[in-house]
């Protein structure tokens, strides 16, 4: 039982150890979106406490990182569980596995390391003292770094399709990626990205442009509908039924983006811009002769 217990907590430090590091490199993702880890300092706690368990499974004794295990695993199994009825991503593994796989994984873990429980007697004589303060200061020295960690400043613009980060700068789908979006490098736009598969992105399409051909007085109307490495694009008509879409190929990886997002661009520039949860409220605000305050005068 000891022997198979050391097999389970090796791997299970794995785990949380690459979990960790996930969110902590996709970081600006996970907080663009609308998961159960949107909010920063949750997101480090989190991170700090995968960091925590994963060590103390490495330098502790058999019977306490079983207990930290189990007990540990039972909020995950919560957690996915609830992320799994609300819809929401559980942003376990960054954005790449969704919550039905991770509440799976979850109960698994339980039950193997119940399967593997050690013997309450087979715990270092030093006590858990050393281990615990050590996993906390590791913990706490990974969460802290996630503060000063800007993932999304020290690459290319086009990985990260971003409201707050592309407002005052210029709109980056341009002619140098297809010749056709030279359009956009004049006149006035309000460009949507939309995902097929979001549910959110589909209510707001059916609901604000029951006219594909709705747009504002001055201004045209683009849409790009994201879809993995091909992403399509029309003029003036917002659905996700337009013919004759054309397309952008991604060679390698599309630009992150957290739809649906809705950018105004004046002359190649984006003045203003919301995207995820706030892009329906904004887009309602707009068509209904409210617009907020420009973040950028563009004259």
């Amino acid at each position: 039982m000891q022997k198979r217990w050391n097999y389970v907590r090796f791997f299970v430090a794995a785990v949380l150890l690459s979990a960790a590091i996930s969110k902590f490199v996709r970081m600006t993702e996970i907080l663009a979106g609308d998961g159960l880890l949107g909010n920063r300092y949750m997101l480090l706690a989190v991170i700090g406490i995968e960091t925590t368990l994963a060590t103390f499974l490495l330098m502790g004794d058999l019977f306490h990182s079983w207990l930290a295990v189990f007990g540990t695993f039972g909020v995950f199994s919560v957690f996915s569980g609830y992320a799994l009825a609300t819809g929401k991503d559980c942003n376990c593994f960054a954005n790449s596995i969704g919550p039905k796989v991770m509440l799976l994984f979850d109960l698994t873990v339980l039950v193997v390391a119940w399967l593997s429980k050690p013997l309450a007697n087979q715990f270092s004589r030093r006590g858990p003292t050393i281990p615990i303060a050590g996993s906390l200061a590791t913990g706490f020295l990974f969460a802290v770094a996630g503060l000063f960690y800007e993932h999304s400043g020290s690459k290319d613009p086009l990985q990260f399709l971003l409201a707050d980060t592309l407002i005052g700068k210029a709109w980056p789908l341009d002619s140098a990626i297809h010749p056709t979006l030279t359009a956009l490098e004049s006149e006035k736009w309000m460009i949507l990205v939309v995902r097929r598969d979001c549910e959110h992105c589909r209510r707001l399409v059916e609901s604000q442009f029951v006219d594909p051909l709705k747009h504002r007085p001055g201004e045209r109307t683009a849409v790009i509908v994201a879809d993995g490495t091909n992403w399509l694009f029309a003029f003036d008509r917002v659905s996700f039924e337009v013919l004759n879409m054309q397309s952008i190929v991604w060679d390698l990886e599309e630009p992150f983006v957290a739809s649906p997002a809705v950018f105004l661009v004046d002359a190649g520039i984006v003045v203003h811009a919301r995207d995820g949860v706030d892009a329906g409220d904004f887009l309602e605000g707009l068509f209904g002769g409210n617009e907020p305050n420009k973040t950028l005068d563009p004259d």
